[in-house]
C-alpha cells in the first residue's frame, strides 16, 4: 500500500481533542447526578455498562462489500440517523467521536477518504473486557480489515499503536455509529445521538438513559457530591481487601451478574390505576399499563414482511403480451426495460452494483437473493430463512424459469421469510415471558438451573441482610429522622413456609 497513490489526498490522524474529553466527564457527572434516583434510567451499577442495550436488526449485506472495499454494503437504514453521519463517517452537527480516528487512502480502498478506527480503541472507549476476535464476533455488522505493515508502520508513528506492534485491525468509524451510535460519542444522549433513533424510541429509550460507565475518578466525585449514591443499583458495597476479606471470610470467587428487570418487565399498577384503566379502555382511551403488556412480539406484516419482488412494474404485462409466460426468461427475445430509478426510491434503498451479474437479466431483479462467491461460509442459510446461493452458478438457473414459476418463487420465498420471522418472534416471547414469571416468583431475572445452589444459599439470604436506611426530615420537630427498612420473611418466601406434611392446613384428621 501506499498512500501517495493519490497526491490530492494523504494519509493522516484525528486525535481527542483535550476539551472534548474535558467536556465529556462534566456531561457525565452532571446527567449521573440528574438520574441517581430513577433505577430505570440508571439501567445497573454505574461502573459498568447500563444492561439496558439498543437490539438492532441485521443491517448489512454480508454477500457484498462497499464500493471502498472496507465495509459491508448496507440494507437498511434510518432516515435521521443519516443526517448524524456522512458517507466517509464524519460527524454532523457538532458531535465527536470519544476514540482516534485516521485515514489511509490507497489502492485497496480505491483512494478513500473514510475515517478509520482500531478495533482497540473501540473496545477500549466501550469499557468491554473482551479480546478482539470474540468482540467482531459478537458483532457481525462490523467488518474488520487486517492492517499491512505500512499502514503498522503509520499508526505507530503517531502514537495509536505501541513500539513493535506487528498485526492491528480496524474497520470504518461510520460502522462503528452504525452500531454503537451514542455510546461511543463525546457528551452522547440515548436517542439524539443514536443512528438508529427511531428504532430507540420503538424500545423505551430516553435521552436521559445512561450510555456510560462511570470511570473511578468519576465515581468518586459523584460519591463527594451525593454520599447515599453507594447503594445496590449504583456502585453496589465498597470492596475489601484481599487480607481483609479472608478474615471476614468473604469469597474471592465472581457472583452471578442477573439482569435488571426494568429492562424486561413492567410492574403492575395499583388497584386504582387498574380500575381506571378497564374505565378507560372501554372508550377506547388506553391510560395505563398493566404487567406484562409490553411482552407483545407483535409484529406488522404489511410494513415489515413485505412480498419480494423479483419482477419489475411491467415484466408480467410484457410477458403476457408476448405470450411467454411459460417460456423460460432467458429465451425471451423482447425484454422488459430493467432498471427504474426513478422518483420515489426509499432512503435505505442499495442500488445493485453494475457488475452484479443478478442485474443483468433483462426484465426481473433477482438482487434480493442471498448470494456469495465463497464456498466456506459457516452458514449455508441467511437470516431471512433462504439458502445462500452460489453467484457463479445462480444465473443459468435463473434463466430457466418461466413467469409463471417466478411468481410461484416469490410467493414461496415470502413463506419462507414469514415463518423464519415469527420463529424468531416466538423464541423472543418465550424468554420474556420466562423472565416475567422469574421477577414475580421473587427471583432475579436471569437466573439459571447452574445457578440455583447460589440463589438459595446466597441470594436469598443477603436479601433478608439487606437493610435500607434513609433520611427523611421531620418539618413539625425540625429534625432529620433515620428510618431503617428491612424485609421480614412471609410463609412465601423459600424455607419459610407454615405447611408441614403432604396435607393441607384445612384438612381435618381422621
Amino acid at each position: 500500500m501506499d498512500s501517495s497513490t493519490n497526491s490530492s489526498v494523504t494519509a493522516q490522524v484525528n486525535p481527542v481533542p483535550e476539551y472534548v474529553i474535558k467536556n465529556h466527564e462534566l456531561f457525565i457527572l452532571k446527567t449521573t447526578l440528574s438520574i441517581l434516583n430513577n433505577p430505570e434510567l440508571l439501567s445497573g451499577r454505574l461502573d459498568k455498562p447500563p444492561t439496558k442495550q439498543l437490539v438492532l436488526p441485521s443491517f448489512t449485506i454480508k454477500e457484498r462489500l462497499s464500493d471502498n472495499n472496507d465495509s459491508y454494503v448496507l440494507g437498511k437504514g434510518d432516515q435521521n440517523g443519516e443526517t448524524k453521519v456522512d458517507k466517509q463517517g464524519r460527524l454532523h452537527g457538532e458531535r465527536h467521536y470519544l476514540f482516534p480516528t485516521f485515514t489511509y487512502p490507497c489502492a485497496e480502498n480505491n483512494n478513500s477518504e473514510n475515517l478509520y478506527v482500531l478495533v482497540r480503541d473501540l473496545i477500549r472507549v466501550l469499557n468491554l473486557d473482551v479480546e478482539q476476535q470474540e468482540f467482531l464476533a459478537q458483532h457481525p455488522d462490523l467488518y474488520p480489515i487486517n492492517a499491512k505493515h505500512d499502514i503498522i508502520e503509520f499508526l505507530t508513528q503517531y502514537k495509536l499503536l505501541p513500539e513493535g506492534a506487528t498485526a492491528a485491525t480496524y474497520i470504518t468509524a461510520r460502522s462503528a455509529f452504525l452500531v454503537f451510535g451514542a455510546a461511543i460519542l463525546a457528551s452522547g444522549s440515548r436517542v439524539i445521538d443514536d443512528y438508529w433513533e427511531q428504532l430507540s424510541k420503538e424500545q423505551g429509550f430516553q435521552a436521559q438513559h445512561r450510555v456510560y460507565a462511570l470511570s473511578q475518578k468519576l465515581l468518586d466525585m459523584v460519591c463527594s457530591i451525593d454520599p447515599r449514591t453507594r447503594t445496590a443499583h449504583s456502585l453496589g458495597p465498597p470492596e475489601l481487601p484481599e487480607s481483609k476479606q479472608a478474615q471476614a471470610g468473604v469469597m474471592s470467587t465472581s457472583q452471578p451478574q442477573f439482569e435488571d428487570p426494568f429492562s424486561t418487565i413492567t410492574e403492575l399498577p395499583p388497584l386504582e390505576a387498574r380500575k381506571e384503566f378497564l374505565s378507560n379502555i372501554a372508550h377506547g382511551e388506553q391510560t395505563a399499563i398493566i404487567s406484562g403488556q409490553t411482552i407483545h412480539g407483535a409484529i406488522e406484516l404489511s410494513t415489515i414482511y413485505k412480498i419480494p419482488k423479483y419482477h419489475y412494474k411491467n415484466s408480467f404485462a410484457a410477458a403476457q403480451q408476448h405470450n411467454v409466460l411459460d417460456s423460460p426468461i432467458g429465451t425471451h427475445t423482447h425484454p422488459v426495460e430493467s432498471h427504474n430509478f426513478g422518483r420515489g426510491r426509499k432512503a435505505n434503498y442499495v442500488p445493485p452494483e453494475e457488475t452484479d451479474v443478478l442485474a443483468q437479466i433483462p426484465g426481473w431483479k433477482f438482487t434480493q437473493l442471498p448470494v456469495t462467491t465463497n464456498d466456506e461460509l459457516p452458514t449455508t442459510f441467511s437470516a431471512g430463512g433462504l439458502p445462500i446461493y452460489n453467484k457463479a452458478r445462480l444465473p443459468a438457473r435463473l434463466k430457466l424459469l418461466t413467469p409463471n414459476q417466478i411468481k410461484d418463487l416469490e410467493r414461496s420465498h415470502d413463506v419462507v421469510h414469514l415463518n423464519t420471522a415469527l420463529g424468531h418472534v416466538r423464541k423472543l416471547r418465550n424468554t420474556r415471558w420466562t423472565k416475567f414469571w422469574q421477577y414475580k416468583a421473587g427471583a432475579p431475572v436471569g437466573l439459571t438451573e447452574d445457578q440455583l445452589s447460589y440463589y438459595k444459599e446466597q441470594y436469598l439470604q443477603q436479601v433478608l441482610n439487606h437493610v435500607d436506611v434513609s433520611i427523611v426530615p421531620n418539618e413539625t420537630k425540625n429534625v432529620d429522622e433515620k428510618r431503617t427498612v428491612k424485609r421480614v420473611p412471609n410463609p412465601n418466601f423459600l424455607g419459610y413456609s407454615n405447611v408441614s406434611g403432604f396435607r393441607p392446613p384445612y384438612v381435618e384428621k381422621p
